[in-house]
């Protein structure tokens, strides 16, 4: 077997052992973005008497009030949630067809941020809570059952 021979059979066995290893690399995303659990809806009931229900999906928890409670009050009781859990706001928008509030916490990386939404709806309030960049439903629901808390729920 010449020089050459051994090079060019080399060569195959590179490109191929590297299109192996790529599609085991693009295997191993799918995978790992199909099995994130923000992906998932999950349900679970909040609030002093579990009356509440919470759905998680793709990194956000969502509830609905009843018409009983404005946004500016769900906008309070997320900012004291908030900083109940160690976060300090670095944002605030409050009116009275929308709240949007930013938190961060000490250490967090420049991406990471707790946000807390409320917003009107026909039948009485929506909140959003997401841990962004990714999600975290343990802490999305922490906040909101302080929340709930604050509002007498």
């Amino acid at each position: 077997m010449t020089v050459r021979a051994i090079q060019t059979s080399f060569a195959h066995l590179i490109r191929a052992f590297a299109e192996a290893a790529g599609f085991v690399v693009m295997a191993g995303v799918v995978w790992g973005v199909g099995g994130m659990g923000g992906c998932q809806s999950t349900g679970g009931h909040q609030g002093t008497s579990r009356d509440i229900h919470a759905s998680y999906s793709f990194g956000t928890l969502t509830c609905d009030l009843g018409a009983d409670v404005r946004v500016e009050e769900v906008a309070s009781a997320g900012e004291e949630a908030l900083r109940l859990r160690g976060y300090s706001v670095s944002s605030r928008t409050v009116t009275s067809d929308k709240a949007r509030l930013e938190g961060r916490s000490a250490g967090d990386g420049w991406l990471e941020k707790a946000v807390v939404e409320s917003w009107p709806t026909a039948r009485g309030v929506r909140i959003r809570i997401k841990i962004e960049p990714w999600g975290d439903d343990t802490a999305s629901r922490l906040i909101l059952d302080d929340m709930l808390v604050m509002l007498g729920r």
